[in-house]
């Protein structure tokens, strides 16, 4: 299961792509009540991923106080 914890929000993706995506997980952050990040904007906490060890690492991060409102995932 790929998710954030209750008092945590989505801040990023990290994995291994190739041609396709090869490994994915979620990176989170601790909120406060206000839904302000706590602690070190610059090491969110990583999930563990899932998938195989094909392609290169990949980790997308948003910027301190932003979230993940939407993916958009396509292959082709």
């Amino acid at each position: 299961d790929l998710s954030c914890e209750a008092s945590e929000v989505l801040v990023g993706m990290t994995g291994r792509v190739g041609w396709a995506i090869d490994r994915i997980g979620v990176i989170c952050a601790r909120t406060d009540d206000s839904g302000n990040w706590i602690g070190n904007a610059e090491n969110p906490i990583p999930s563990e991923t899932q998938g195989n060890n094909g392609g290169n690492p990949f980790s997308e991060v948003c910027p301190r106080g932003q979230s993940v409102a939407s993916l958009d995932i396509w292959q082709g």
